[in-house]
């Protein structure tokens, strides 16, 4: 992706800051739900469980889903995210990354490639998802002996994980936190445009994710990490 495309996309970040009016007449306008997905998605992800079909719910647009910033090293919530979090009583928060991001993939190309020169504010933006990728894979916990198709929705799976993690270890937020993968070409094996639960307030396992879902509830699980 260009930089010219990144900055395209940096400037449509965080623009929802409140429900919809559609929102309001479903949910009496009090804001129940958060969704942050990247804004290169094209999925929906109002229903997915555990949100709350006829609550009102916000979606914040940042690139990878990112929902944190950096400042001075440490990761913080961005400031759209934080004054949800102060506003309203949320009770669910979604993180929905997409198998096929070229944003997570423009943030590998600069881990193995660490001459590349990117404008100031796309550094900003995607430094923190290069540390994150350095950190699945010096860590051993993504392996890149696959293809590239795998490796990409493996790096995005990860990425989801620890963004749930952070969100879950935030002070401000109380709310269940859930981690999804849209699959946008079957790498996870079943039909493409499916999402995936990959992450429930910090637990991965599959087996225990599965069990976690109320009778009733169709929710994909999977993980292409193992």
């Amino acid at each position: 992706m260009t930089n010219d495309t990144l900055l395209e996309f940096l400037d449509r970040e965080g623009r929802s800051l409140e429900p919809t009016d559609s929102d309001r007449e479903s949910g009496g306008g009090a804001v129940v739900g958060l969704v942050v997905t990247c804004p290169m998605a094209q999925q929906t992800s109002r229903q997915l469980w555990p949100l709350d079909p006829i609550g009102a719910v916000s979606n914040v647009s940042r690139l990878a889903s990112q929902p944190w910033k950096s400042v001075e090293d440490n990761r913080v919530l961005t400031p759209d995210i934080a004054h949800l979090t102060h506003r309203h009583e949320l009770e669910t928060i979604l993180v929905v990354g997409h198998s096929d991001c070229d944003v997570v993939a423009d943030a590998y190309d600069e881990y193995v490639a660490t001459d590349q020169t990117v404008p100031a504010g796309v550094e900003a933006r995607v430094e923190p998802l290069v540390s994150v990728v350095r950190e699945a894979i010096e860590s051993g916990h993504v392996e890149t002996d696959c293809p590239q198709e795998t490796l990409l929705a493996r790096l995005v799976e990860y990425i989801v994980t620890r963004q749930v993690e952070f969100l879950v270890q935030s002070e401000s937020v109380t709310a269940t936190i859930a981690g999804y993968v849209h699959d946008d070409d079957g790498v996870y094996g079943g039909f493409p445009d499916t999402p995936y639960l990959v992450s429930l307030n910090g637990e991965r396992d599959v087996e225990t994710l599965r069990s976690r879902v109320p009778e009733g509830r169709d929710v994909a699980v999977a993980s292409v990490r193992s």
